[in-house]
């Protein structure tokens, strides 16, 4: 793992790893687990590289997408993008799935358009769904606080 920063190590151990690698108790006792986690700092801080090492760890497949490489300027497509990569993360679960800038994705500071509301709103329905994330974790990385 990376050097330094006990505290933060373990509680992403805490929230991320432990469910993954011990599903089979998590179940047993009813706990649900987290369905995603937001890393924020300023650029160069490592974020992207603590999301691959909490992957590594936890014996989990990683799915890393750049934020903007989802955007599409014809209607429906980033939203089509969205549920292809929880459909892709379900089939090679244990899987976490890490969205770089995933500001440039949706914002939910009031400043928002349509646009933006319907991929938020579509991020969301995979996370919090009916089908439900069994052993998928979404990691969202930015470095822009203030749009959230």
């Amino acid at each position: 793992m990376i050097g330094g920063l006990s505290s933060i190590k373990a509680r992403l151990r805490e929230c991320i790893e432990s469910p993954l690698k011990y599903s089979g108790i998590f179940s047993a006792m009813k706990i649900k687990n987290l369905r995603g986690i937001l890393l924020y700092g300023p650029p160069g801080t490592g974020k992207t590289l603590v999301a691959r090492a909490i992957a590594t760890e936890s014996g989990a497949n990683f799915i890393s997408i750049k934020g903007p490489e989802l955007l599409s300027k014809w209607q429906g497509e980033t939203e089509k993008g969205i549920r292809e990569i929880f459909r892709k993360a379900k089939q090679i679960a244990p899987c976490i799935v890490f969205f770089d800038e995933i500001d440039s994705l949706m914002s939910v500071n009031g400043h928002s358009d349509s646009r933006q509301i319907s991929v938020a709103a579509q991020f969301l329905t995979e996370l919090d769904g009916i089908e439900g994330l069994e052993n998928v974790i979404a990691v969202g990385a930015t470095n822009r606080m203030e749009e959230f």
